[in-house]
């Protein structure tokens, strides 16, 4: 199953790059939705940051931001406070809130 999920966001990152970014977004989000999936994986998370970045990119910052925000809230309950993927998507969502002049959230 890995290895689908590997070939599935490989896809989505050429549709990126070669085609229109809403097909990178559907990609994502119909591997996002497999039941198969443990919430908790790392490439679930993973999956998750990339689909907000995409969504940033084709202008959805509000979808962007409510994934960024429950990524957040999800990598810290699981992962701890000073996990390298969860600063990472802190300063993500600190940028996009930036981007939506959204300054004071930014900060916090």
């Amino acid at each position: 199953m890995k290895h689908q999920i590997e070939i599935q966001r490989l896809l989505a990152e050429v549709h990126f790059y070669q085609s229109p970014t809403d097909k990178s977004v559907e990609i994502i989000e119909d591997v996002l939705k497999n039941p198969n999936l443990e919430k908790n994986q790392s490439i679930v998370f993973e999956l998750r940051a990339e689909l907000a970045e995409y969504l940033i990119q084709i202008g959805e910052h509000d979808k962007a931001l409510q994934e960024l925000k429950s990524l957040v809230n999800d990598q810290s309950a699981l992962l701890g406070p000073n996990h390298p993927a969860l600063l990472e998507s802190l300063r993500v969502l600190s940028a996009t809130l930036k981007d939506m002049s959204q300054f004071d959230e930014a900060q916090k």
